[in-house]
């Protein structure tokens, strides 16, 4: 039943749900009701702990450049450069020092590598977690950060209660509204918006700075 729910509500549940809630608090953010929440279960929390253990030190940064099917037709294709991704993460003292996680859907083949190069240092390459939703909910609330364009990680980030760092292409889809550094849709997520020049530059300097702040509330016995 919970993996049913997981599969068959988390796209359709937060797309209509942030419409409502878009539309009801435009003029009115108190108003917001909270989003659903979704515990991880503790054997997802388990694995994945031993998995970034394994692997190095934290604060654990995910990252996650592409979303959406691209297409002239396609609103909903989010993108941000990765390599330009790689280097604001490189900068910061959390992307330096602690293990980068890429959570990417089906990167295209030396995608991934590519990106590595661009950080500066190895990467622990998570995206085949992505089909299963119980190991994603469990990935995204052990995350110390989260770095990505809007996607269900977004979603399932949030339903862990957890704070995501969000990329904005231009122009914004409905859910990060026209302006502003945050949205009622995600309570809590901060937003960083392409250039209506299509740059990058000014929102990748102010996630490097963010990125300087690595502690991560949630915590589980394992």
């Amino acid at each position: 039943m919970r993996r049913s729910f997981l599969n068959l509500s988390l796209g359709r549940f937060y797309e209509g749900w942030a419409g409502y809630r878009a539309r009801q608090t435009q003029h009115a953010a108190d108003a917001v009701p909270p989003s659903i929440a979704i515990p991880p279960l503790l054997e997802e929390i388990a694995k994945i702990t031993a998995r970034l253990a394994a692997f190095g030190d934290g604060p654990y940064v995910g990252v996650t450049w592409r979303a959406g099917t691209a297409g002239k037709d396609c609103f909903l294709h989010k993108e941000v450069p990765a390599e330009q991704l790689a280097s604001a993460v490189a900068k910061s003292a959390a992307g330096s020092t602690g293990t980068v996680v890429v959570t990417q859907r089906n990167p295209a083949e030396g995608e991934v590598g590519a990106f590595a190069r661009a950080l500066g240092r190895p990467v622990l390459d998570l995206s085949a977690l992505n089909p299963d939703l119980e190991a994603v909910l469990g990935l995204r609330a052990v995350l110390d950060i989260y770095v990505g364009v809007s996607s269900a990680n977004v979603y399932l980030r949030d339903a862990a209660r957890r704070p995501s760092h969000v990329m904005v292409p231009y122009p914004a889809e409905f859910r990060w509204l026209v302006e502003g550094q945050e949205s009622p849709c995600v309570p809590g997520a901060a937003l960083y918006r392409q250039d209506p020049d299509a740059f990058w530059n000014a929102a990748m300097t102010r996630l490097t700075r963010a990125l300087e702040k690595t502690e991560n509330p949630f915590r589980i016995a394992v």
